[in-house]
């Protein structure tokens, strides 16, 4: 079986709303692909907005559960 290395391995670490660094110094940001249609909608896409800005990792579960709120 085959190791996979992640993006923070050796170094890297996760910043904020879902950016990374990896081991080089370069950064990236994850992003789920349901995204798009948490944050599109006019009244409860802030709310997804505002949960994206005070976590690192993106859960999309959490994020839906921010949707869902409203």
């Amino acid at each position: 079986m085959q190791q996979r290395l992640k993006l923070t391995d050796n170094g890297g670490e996760e910043v904020f709303c879902g950016w990374l660094t990896d081991q080089f110094g370069i950064s990236w940001q994850v992003v789920p692909k349901e995204i798009g249609k948490l944050i599109s909608d006019p009244v409860r896409g802030p709310k997804v907005m505002h949960a994206v800005m005070g976590i690192k990792r993106l859960i999309i579960k959490d994020l839906e559960a921010a949707y869902n709120q409203g």
